[in-house]
This record gives structure tokens, sequence and C-alpha cells, in this order.
């Protein structure tokens, strides 16, 4: 599915796992809301998530990983 502006929704695939980490890791850094029990499910996204039962969907623009805002509200492609 895409938006008239290039952006798709597509289901979580391993080769997103170090973005995944990363932006989410990010995020619940900058608010402190990290947790250590967040870990299983930033690092191991499959297992923890998908393998039980979960989903997991990303936005992609122009073949790359895309975050629609940062916390400050800035537009983020990630190049994976």
């Amino acid at each position: 599915m895409a938006d008239d502006q290039g952006i798709s929704i597509v289901a979580y695939e391993d080769r997103f796992a170090e973005d995944f980490a990363r932006l989410n890791r990010e995020w619940l850094d900058r608010f402190g809301l990290y947790e250590e029990a967040d870990g299983k499910q930033l690092y191991a996204p499959r297992q923890a998530i998908i393998d039980t039962g979960g989903e997991i969907f990303v936005a992609m623009k122009a073949g790359a990983w895309w975050a629609p805002a940062r916390a400050s509200g800035c537009p983020r492609r990630c190049s994976r």
C-alpha cells in the first residue's frame, strides 16, 4: 500500500532489525523510557514479537525505511 507521497507500509523483515532497534532505542532514551525489559523486543523482534503472534509494520519511502518524524519533529530516513 502506497500513498501519494510514495510512502508504503510493509511488514517487518529481518533486514530491518538494526534500524528497528536503533530508532526505537533513540526514542525511548530521549524520553527516559527505556527499561532493561525493552531489550528483548528491540534486539530480538522476530523472536519476541512476530514468532509469538505479533506483527510489526514499517514505513518505506524511496526504498528506505522511513520514520515520519523524530522526537524533534524533523523527517528521518534510514539507509536500510
